[in-house]
């Protein structure tokens, strides 16, 4: 690492470590401490032991498997009353980990990062999945009498929807007033969140574009993976520069944290690039549900067609990391024919963080069985969250613990497309021909 790396990173880690005043707060919200009741699980036991090894009373790879364990979840931010930045001692100890060849992580997240750059690959592996659900591959290996091995592999493996993405998203449009960040696995398995996110804008009036911007890099960067998240940045970077640099609205919770930390990224990954332009994506970059509902006065009537009690699951990189709490509830409260339940620690992690639910099943599956639980006591027949990682993660745990629960996994703006659609002439005067 460079010694700037190493400075800003020292810079971090002492801030944090006099900032944390070890009072505990913040156990009862780590999914990993309750689950284990192990201390090294938990953020407080983490920043003790990072320190231990920051004044050299503890050999760097006795902090490693604390660090592998985490999901990166920030809800000990959000808990913390001193408003200790903890991930930015998990992100210090994992670029460390990295550079070490310490961590088995790491090849897992080198190997899927670089397929999520690959725009033409991620399409051949999409139409490859598409393919093998009509032939009934997906359903074959998911059988009950598939060894359980088998099974546990391919549970992610959800049939994925036949939409296309509307043609309006496939270019850039430097005279368009948003640019919608597609980002690399929701536009290919998601194409259809990424539609009802145009449907809605459309309907409020806005012209809308996709982002120039590509993959932000965040599987890259939770797992300390320098070279791959600088690649990311710089190639970002200069594709803004060429742009128009309009409002780029994200509708996933984590490229949205991703992009907005993207000039402190910079700054900790040593990125040559002028970081007056990773700071201005970082301050072009909106939530949508945050966006909507600040221009709520522009919304159509919100009706669904037939009545609907609904859940909603917040996105731990929404709910933490950006602090979008009040507005993708306060847009749900306005649908008509929606009723709106609350779920008993909705703000808590499901168990995917990324590729932690391929990392780490055992635990993932105890948390993912937990959220089932919370969510059948809803009594709801949509839960909604704004996380690909976590639609993916709760439409499979929903599959395996309560498979006649029949319980639909949506994008909260899915809903709100739905709810425009239903009043057919004000979406017909805004909808654009494609």
């Amino acid at each position: 690492m460079s010694n700037t790396l190493e400075n800003t990173l020292e810079q971090d880690l002492e801030k944090a470590f006099e900032t944390c005043i070890h009072c505990g707060i913040c156990l009862s919200s780590c999914p990993t401490y309750v689950h284990t009741g192990d201390e090294s699980q938990s953020p407080r036991g983490r920043i003790h032991l990072s320190q231990a090894v920051h004044d050299g009373r503890l050999p760097f790879a006795d902090l490693v498997p604390a660090l592998e364990t985490c999901l990166g979840c920030m809800a000990c931010e959000s808990a913390c009353p001193s408003q200790v930045k903890y991930h930015h001692v998990l992100e210090a100890g994992r670029l460390t980990a990295h550079a070490q060849g310490l961590g088995r992580f790491s090849v897992l997240a080198q190997s899927m990062q670089a397929v999520l750059k690959q725009d033409a690959l991620l399409s051949i592996v999409t139409t490859a999945m598409k393919l093998g659900d009509a032939l009934g591959f997906r359903r074959l290996l998911q059988a009950s009498w598939m060894p359980a091995l088998i099974r546990e592999k391919t549970r992610f493996w959800m049939p994925l929807p036949q939409e296309r993405l509307d043609v309006r998203l496939t270019q850039v449009d430097n005279h368009a007033e948003l640019a919608l960040h597609l980002g690399c696995v929701m536009k290919h398995l998601m194409p259809d969140v990424h539609n009802a996110c145009l449907d809605v804008l459309t309907a409020m009036g806005f012209s809308v574009t996709a982002s120039p911007l590509g993959c932000c890099g965040a599987l890259a960067s939770h797992h300390g993976l320098a070279k791959e998240t600088q690649a990311c940045l710089k190639e970002n970077a200069q594709a803004w520069q060429a742009s128009s640099k309009t409002i780029t609205l994200s509708n996933a919770g984590g490229c949205g944290a991703m992009l907005k930390d993207y000039a402190h990224l910079g700054e900790n990954l040593s990125l040559q690039a002028s970081p007056s332009v990773l700071a201005e994506i970082a301050h072009a970059t909106e939530d949508i549900h945050a966006f909507i509902w600040a221009n709520n006065p522009r919304l159509p009537a919100l009706a669904l067609p037939t009545q609907m009690v609904v859940t909603y699951q917040g996105s731990c990189h929404l709910t933490h990391a950006q602090g979008v709490t009040e507005a993708p509830l306060a847009l749900l409260q306005q649908v008509e024919n929606l009723t709106l339940v609350p779920m008993q620690n909705a703000s808590g992690c499901c168990g995917s963080a990324g590729i932690y639910n391929l990392e780490h099943p055992q635990l993932a599956e105890a948390i993912a069985q937990e959220k089932v639980d919370a969510i059948l006591a809803t009594g709801a027949d949509v839960v909604v969250v704004g996380n690909p990682g976590c639609l993916i993660q709760l439409k499979a745990s929903l599959a395996v613990y309560a498979p006649t629960a029949k319980i639909e996994v949506l994008h909260p703006i899915q809903l709100l497309a739905e709810a425009v659609k239903a009043c057919p002439a004000q979406y017909q005067s805004a909808e654009q021909p494609s």
